[in-house]
């Protein structure tokens, strides 16, 4: 397990106006790597233009996005969007997979849990105001059935110590 730093500003916390119609976003973008090139390179600075956008439509409260391609050479800073915390699960041996969780600032997320290996990626982050657990889950269809019963294990685990104890686990602590 990894604790993950999240880039947030901390004046902006406020108590969530989340109305019933707000926007929960799945995205497969198939790499969002800020110095790609040719094909990709437009598509991080579409998600932005998108989600910090002025019109009259619901909020993007939340943005999953699946197959990121990003690894430990790009910084929250590099993928940051206003307004919008990113949590991020790289995958850590080879190109491709990852998952990240963009979270309006509005709401505060805490104790994320961020698990990747060679196949899947996991992103849990739980928002106490709401009582919900927002998550992203990245499983590749050539991926193992062991790895990735052992990141349902993680997922029900999370979700175990919520509904036990009404709090948010430590990340480090789950098995």
């Amino acid at each position: 397990n990894q604790i993950i730093n999240t880039i947030c500003p901390t004046n902006v916390f406020t108590q969530p106006d989340v109305s019933p119609f707000s926007t929960i976003i799945l995205l497969n973008a198939r790499s969002i790597c800020p110095a790609a090139s040719g094909d990709t390179k437009w598509k991080l600075q579409f998600i932005r233009d998108y989600m910090v956008r002025d019109d009259n439509l619901p909020p993007v409260v939340a943005l999953g996005i699946t197959e990121t391609w990003l690894n430990d050479t790009y910084t929250d800073a590099q993928c940051h969007i206003e307004d919008y915390c990113c949590y991020r699960a790289d995958r850590e041996s080879r190109r491709g997979g990852g998952c990240a969780l963009y979270l309006h600032t509005d709401l505060i997320g805490t104790n994320p849990l961020s698990h990747s290996d060679s196949d899947n990626s996991v992103v849990l982050v739980y928002v106490k105001s709401l009582h919900t657990i927002f998550g992203v889950v990245y499983h590749p269809p050539a991926s193992s059935d062991e790895h990735f019963r052992l990141s349902l294990n993680k997922i029900q685990n999370y979700i175990d110590h919520c509904s036990r104890n009404n709090t948010v686990p430590d990340a480090r602590t789950l098995r």
